[in-house]
């Protein structure tokens, strides 16, 4: 019995030993799984921040982007919008025809039919635009005369004419002259209605005087070919 004592001893403290490694060894397990799952939160974190950060800079890109696509088609449109407009010329913009005058008009003149193209800011190939005032009258100037200078601006306005709002018979009709132009009235232009149908009336002179009748088909240009309307003024009649 004396004998087994050291032994009994000895598988006591060894139970012992085994018992601590027992017990403290989930608990290094279950410390080590929490680092882990620390770390791993750590990192999903650490994504999930960066993704937010990385979409958060293409938004801002993207509407950067927008506004500077928005800001360029606004200086295109402003750049298109001009209206026409050559200040060096005293052009102030195009002239703006109204609809009812739009078309291809037809008219009769010594048995051969004649065309007349009207669109929004155009008489067959002249196109119509404001004439500045102040312009003119520095142009039309004799103090301010230069011939290199006006041949300069002859050559540029030659397809260009210079409109105007005007009256006739108290019914709203317009006027073109040459660009610069000094004497004169120039053409006028007038749609109206005679016996129920549009007729658009060229005009010219003082006294407003037809010049040609245009119709809408050219078989109505050559039916009304030596037509004369009573509320017209055709000259001939005063001489």
């Amino acid at each position: 019995m004396k004998n087994r004592k050291p032994l009994y001893v000895i598988g006591a403290i060894v139970v012992v030993v085994i018992a601590i490694v027992f017990f403290n060894m989930p608990k290094n397990e279950s410390q080590k799984v929490s680092e882990v799952s620390k770390t791993q939160s750590t990192s999903i974190s650490s994504s999930s921040k960066t993704n937010r950060k990385n979409k958060k800079t293409k938004n801002v890109k993207k509407n950067l982007h927008v506004i500077n696509s928005a800001n360029s088609s606004h200086n295109s449109k402003n750049y298109s919008d001009n209206n026409g407009a050559d200040p060096k010329y005293g052009n102030l913009g195009y002239f703006d025809i109204p609809k009812e005058y739009w078309g291809t008009w037809y008219t009769f003149y010594k048995g051969k039919l004649e065309t007349m193209k009207v669109s929004s800011h155009m008489i067959d190939n002249q196109t119509l635009y404001r004439e500045d005032g102040n312009y003119y009258a520095k142009m039309t100037d004799p103090d301010n005369y230069n011939e290199a200078e006006s041949q300069k601006v002859a050559d540029h306005t030659k397809n260009w004419g210079a409109a105007y709002d005007y009256n006739v018979s108290n019914k709203p009709a317009f006027k073109v002259m040459g660009w610069l132009q000094g004497a004169g009235v120039g053409s006028i232009y007038q749609v109206r209605q005679e016996e129920g149908q549009s007729v658009l009336v060229n005009m010219g002179g003082a006294g407003a005087w037809v010049g040609a009748v245009f119709y809408k088909t050219p078989d109505l240009a050559k039916k009304n070919t030596d037509k004369k309307y009573s509320d017209l003024n055709y000259q001939d009649d005063t001489l």
